[in-house]
């Protein structure tokens, strides 16, 4: 059942409406975690493509409170009331120094205040003073700084000090202490500042450690009372700085490469945890042994980027395994309590009454989607692997896989589970009655399946029509297929469009092929009554009239810009990923946008629409958009010519934003503005006073609550005339 907003505007030009799709949200999102960090029972976890926001209250349960996506985190840290984001790498994959600095007034809800230009490792904030360990590309070569800024007005950082080779850093009292490396030597020195004051700091001493710098891994300094702990590689290096300016020697270990590497550690009580998953006794800094060992517990931790502990758990990012929580009730036996996998590539995506069914590299996911700024996970099936293309019929959801073709029982979206299957290696699939329609991607054929019997699936046969199937769709009793190219020292083969005629479902018949373009990668298809479009790996879409369907006949080429991975088609309109062509004149057909897909470095795989809203699975993400565009019945009224004029900015916003308008002293008499949520509700109205040109909105309802994120209309109205526009809250 689709989701129609029926809703009614009053257009001041006579000139056709531009349209715009907006990004809403990311109910899924993968990566890899990298770092982590802890303050009062909110954990900030971050990945390649996002911060995700947990409240661990419940050690054995966290939830997921917030994500901030597409911020390309590898590196946070809080200091006092502000949460600190790095990357190097942007979120569509170029090379990008910054540090996004955030409010964590509301620990939930992290508010962006300022930017700095700069990638970070390592934040610490000595009273108005903000130390960042810097690193960036110059060329080919990575280097790293420590740069210390004046954060007196945290919106507007200015750089003050800059020291050069610094891979890490710490205080003791008024001293700073750094790691410092020499790339020609490989050498790595500790030197000891008096920090006094920081616009005159100066170099108190230098040492040479006796260790080698490796390239796997930058060294690491921990401070802690007056002992400074030093880990490169796998060799671990302790120093009593009783005496601040002049450290000495308590003990050096290496441990075995095999065995450990130790690129980040922190300290509870008497021991050290070390990324490598070791546990270090250091009560006596002078004798340190191994104690333990925390990577007993699966998930293993050959693959751990960071630990942090707080109020007596581990905290574990792995960038294999998603992260895990560890109780250290007995600090040398660490209790594994909880663990989250959200390492995923997210394949297709199917839309049916309020849910979402997800496929992915971890099976079948099921999101509510009755309110889609605020979707939720309410189900999934994780036990099957590599899932690829979706279709749900009454409470079955059919589901290809490299195991096969698998039915699952969605009559309960919490608990889905499988009934049946046939193996093979199954990737796209399509339905028609008790028939399904399937693609195997190994052996390239088409595969019939009679799903009658919902619990004993029948093959009924499997035809090589195509040499290199990627994308099908059925009409009436023809499928369609489109064919890739293959062309190889074993293989020359033009790919293109196929047409088989499936009114036997257990003795198919190929009528028609087309090859286009023989350098083309085929790879996407869509149908709306006589008309095929076929998309690939290219800017271009093909348009064919198969009328006729013995004979289909190309009558159309789209200039898309853009490749075609998915499309799908909704009323009048075609959607190339979150492309939009108006079809209605299929000898003319317009380009209405071109939005910009939030799915980062990532592929989006599929696409569906529903009501107002574009769904996108994309390879790291799952995505949800805007676009008043869509729904059928979007209503239009040319309105009489005037001076009045509204606009709301910023739009999106965060957490205000001004409505303007210009309007004469009678048009003034009785007018007010109310803003109304997407059911309809009103939230909020203001009247309109003579001398007004603007009021303020705050993001709160009339029982001055703030209202949640998503998309809001504001109506003016004043006398006969009334004007409804639209605007977005993020937070």
């Amino acid at each position: 059942m689709l989701k129609k907003i029926f809703i009614s505007l009053i257009i001041l030009l006579t000139t056709l409406p531009v349209f715009s799709i907006d990004y809403i949200t990311s109910p899924l999102i993968s990566g890899v975690y990298q770092d982590v960090a802890v303050k009062d029972n909110t954990a900030y976890f971050a990945n390649e493509w996002s911060i995700t926001v947990f409240d661990v209250t419940d050690k054995t349960d966290p939830i997921v409170a917030s994500i901030i996506p597409y911020t390309g985190a590898f590196y946070v840290g809080i200091q006092n009331d502000f949460l600190f984001a790095s990357t190097l790498v942007s979120s569509f994959g170029t090379y990008e120094n910054k540090t996004s600095i955030y409010d964590l007034t509301n620990l939930h809800e992290p508010v962006l205040i300022s930017e700095i230009e700069e990638s970070a490792q390592r934040f610490v904030i000595k009273d108005t003073l903000l130390f960042l360990q810097t690193q960036e590309f110059m060329g080919d070569d990575l280097l790293f700084k420590l740069k210390i800024f004046n954060i007196s007005d945290i919106a507007f950082p200015s750089q003050i000090v800059e020291l050069d080779s610094v891979k890490s850093f710490d205080f003791f009292n008024n001293y700073l202490y750094t790691v410092n490396t020499n790339y020609n030597e490989s050498e790595i020195h500790l030197k000891i500042y008096n920090a006094d004051d920081i616009l005159n700091i100066f170099l108190l001493n230098e040492i040479e450690l006796p260790l080698q710098y490796s390239s796997n891994n930058d060294p690491y300094l921990l401070i802690d009372e007056s002992i400074a702990y030093i880990g490169e590689w796998n060799s671990l290096y302790i120093l009593s700085i009783v005496n601040p300016e002049i450290p000495e020697i308590s003990s050096y270990t290496t441990y075995s490469p095999l065995m450990d590497w130790i690129n980040k550690f922190t300290k509870y009580e008497d021991n050290l945890y070390l990324t490598g998953g070791k546990i270090i006794d250091v009560s006596n800094p002078e004798n340190p042994f191994i104690t333990g060992n925390y990577s007993t517990a699966w998930p293993p931790a050959n693959c751990i980027t960071s630990v942090f502990i707080d109020d007596g758990f581990l905290y574990v990012t792995n960038w294999e395994f998603g992260f895990y929580l560890m109780d250290l009730f007995d600090p040398v036996n660490p209790l594994l309590t909880y663990w989250y996998d959200n390492y995923d590539f997210y394949s297709a995506i199917f839309i049916k009454d309020d849910y979402a069914y997800v496929t992915s590299m971890q099976g079948i996911t099921i999101l509510d989607i009755t309110i889609p700024e605020d979707s939720y996970v309410t189900g999934s099936y994780p036990y099957v692997e590599w899932c690829e293309d979706v279709i749900v019929e009454n409470n079955w959801a059919y589901v290809a896989c490299d195991y096969g073709l698998v039915i699952f029982d969605v009559s309960n979206p919490e608990n889905p589970y499988p009934v049946s299957d046939y193996q093979g290696f199954i990737s796209r699939l399509s339905k028609k009655n008790d028939f399904i329609f399937t693609i195997d991607k190994i052996w390239g054929i088409i595969t019939v399946f009679n799903a009658e019997n919902i619990n004993n699936i029948q093959l009924l046969g499997t035809y090589d029509f195509a040499e290199n199937p990627n994308a099908l769709c059925i009409k009436d009793s023809l499928l369609f297929i489109a064919d890739a190219n293959e062309h190889n020292i074993y293989v020359n083969y033009n790919g293109g469009l196929r047409i088989i005629d499936i009114s036997e479902p257990d003795n198919l018949e190929l009528i028609a092929t087309v090859n286009p373009d023989s350098m083309r990668y085929f790879r996407s298809i869509a149908q709306k009554d006589n008309y095929v479009f076929l998309g690939s790996n290219e800017p271009g879409i093909y348009v064919f009239d198969v009328s006729n369907p013995i004979q289909p006949i190309q009558i159309n080429y789209i200039e898309s810009g853009r490749n075609s991975v998915d499309m799908e088609i909704e009323n009048n309109y075609l959607f190339n990923g979150i492309q939009i062509f108006d079809i209605s004149d299929i000898n003319n057909i317009v380009l209405i946008d071109s939005g910009t897909s939030a799915s980062g470095p990532g592929v989006a795989w599929s696409i569906a629409v529903d009501g107002n809203y574009i769904y996108e699975a994309a390879t790291y993400s799952v995505n949800i958009y805007y676009s008043p565009l869509i729904v059928e019945s979007f209503e239009y009224e040319i309105a009489p010519k005037n001076s009045f004029h509204i606009i709301n900015y910023p739009n999106p916003f965060n957490p205000e934003t001004m409505i303007s308008f210009s309007l004469t002293a009678k048009d003034a008499e009785n007018a007010k503005i109310e803003i109304y949520n997407l059911k309809g509700q009103r939230i909020k109205q203001f009247s309109i006073f003579n001398s007004q040109s603007s009021i303020l909105w705050d993001g709160k309802d009339e029982n001055n609550q703030p209202v949640g994120s998503g998309i809001y209309f504001y109506k003016f109205k004043a006398g006969k005339f009334e004007e409804t526009r639209k605007m977005i809250l993020i937070k």
